[in-house]
């Protein structure tokens, strides 16, 4: 490759992750080259290039403090990360599936979908039970930080009579409604209209006692959940809102940290992320600026926030094509932004980290998952996974394996290749 030939790719490269369409059209032309990422091994070739000059010609010579971490972020990595379909579980739900959560130690799922019903099924598309929910599609799942293979186990054994706290599912819907279920029997513990308008996502705290909602009627739920245990009937949960915190705009996501106490809330319309200690809500909340300037201009704002496993980093998807990376010590940003394609009508944020915290894998057009490499910011597999739009994703790390879902009405088991 000559010096002309790979300035022109660094300069197509920067057009296309910035999303000027138009005018890397018109180089391709001007030039006659046209762009395939494929040419080149990284990304953000054009922008580490300026850095670099800007450092080098700064009268404060500024350090940088995060450049050993940069430097393993970029050599870290050895491609594990799931990407081979193993399993389709299809003819099991008659409309679209809105979320899933891959059981611990199990090859089965638990799903929410379009027509308000939770199911358990098996990779082999076997069902073991179905409820419904609310009095609208079910959007959001999660299951109770502390089930373990174990302690399925034993659910497994006794049945709903050994129903222990670990054993409840969190279920949002559409109509407002938190409801809890016995995760092995499908009984409906609790169900609690907690908000007016969709809730759309449901996250259990570290303490495995509190759980947080939020939803699009501007306000975040904060509860608490008492399970009585033991006794031939079935048990029923007591669901206590503690607290709601009110915004000025739909609220689109909420993720706990790994401490299991700082509370991450995005907001729409507006370029700011809050964080807040859930055991203290009354506290002032913290602001994270999204924009690297610390200007105040909105020119996107948070929509899906997924913590990394190793706890130093979270990634902000946002209602562009943008991607952040942020790193929860001091909330700066890593040194990649992060660029999907052009988004569909109906597309909803998708992602997980690999376990390695050196990989993360999205949601994409036309049914795809793209895999991104954190260090290098360079997309490193575009995975057919469905016909149409992804609207879940969850990893499970202990076996390696992601599971997303679809409008297509199927659900994707992956794994990583065969070394």
């Amino acid at each position: 490759m000559t010096p002309d030939t790979f300035a022109q790719l660094i300069v197509q490269q920067w057009l296309s992750d910035n999303g000027h369409r138009q005018a890397l059209t018109a180089l391709e032309k001007e030039i006659g080259l046209l762009w395939d990422e494929d040419k080149l091994d990284r990304g953000g070739i054009l922008m580490d290039l300026v850095w670099s000059h800007m450092e080098s010609t700064s009268d404060d010579s500024p350090t940088d403090v995060h450049g050993a971490e940069e430097e393993s972020l970029l050599r870290g990595g050895t491609g594990d990360y799931p990407q081979v379909v193993m399993h389709t579980i299809e003819g099991v739900h008659p409309t679209s599936v809105v979320c899933v959560r891959l059981l611990p130690g199990r090859d089965e799922v638990l799903t929410g979908s379009g027509d308000g019903i939770v199911r358990r099924v098996g990779f082999d598309a076997s069902l073991f039970w179905a409820t419904p929910v609310g009095s609208g599609g079910a959007l959001c799942l999660d299951l109770h930080p502390h089930l373990t293979s174990a302690s399925w186990d034993q659910a497994e054994a006794g049945g709903v009579s050994s129903c222990l706290p670990c054993h409840v599912v969190a279920v949002g819907s559409m109509d407002g409604s938190l409801s809890l279920l016995h995760a092995y029997t499908g009984q409906l513990l609790a169900s609690d209209r907690s908000h007016l308008k969709y809730v759309v996502r449901v996250a259990w705290a570290g303490d495995g006692q509190h759980l947080v909602t939020c939803s699009h009627d501007q306000s975040v739920g904060i509860h608490w959940v008492e399970v009585p245990q033991g006794g031939s009937d079935a048990p029923r949960a007591i669901i206590t809102t503690v607290r709601k915190v009110e915004y000025l705009a739909a609220v689109q996501d909420v993720a706990f940290l790994p401490d299991g106490v700082s509370l991450c809330v995005a907001v729409r319309d507006t370029n700011y992320l809050r964080v807040l200690s859930f055991q203290h809500p009354e506290s002032a909340e913290r602001l994270v600026n999204l924009n690297k300037g610390g200007d105040d201009h909105v020119s996107f704002f948070p929509r899906h926030l997924v913590p990394s496993p190793c706890g130093r980093f979270l990634l902000v998807s946002t209602d562009t094509e943008r991607m952040l990376v942020l790193r929860t010590s001091d909330w700066t940003h890593t040194k990649y932004v992060l660029y999907s394609s052009p988004t569909q009508q109906f597309h909803q944020p998708a992602a997980a980290w690999h376990k390695d915290s050196h990989y993360v894998m999205v949601s994409s057009v036309g049914g795809q998952v793209w895999v991104y490499h954190v260090g290098s910011g360079k997309v490193v597999a575009k995975i057919p996974v469905h016909k149409v739009n992804v609207r879940d994703i969850h990893y499970e790390k202990e076996r390696n394996l992601l599971i997303t879902c679809s409008f297509d009405k199927t659900v994707q088991v992956l794994g990583a290749k065969t070394m």
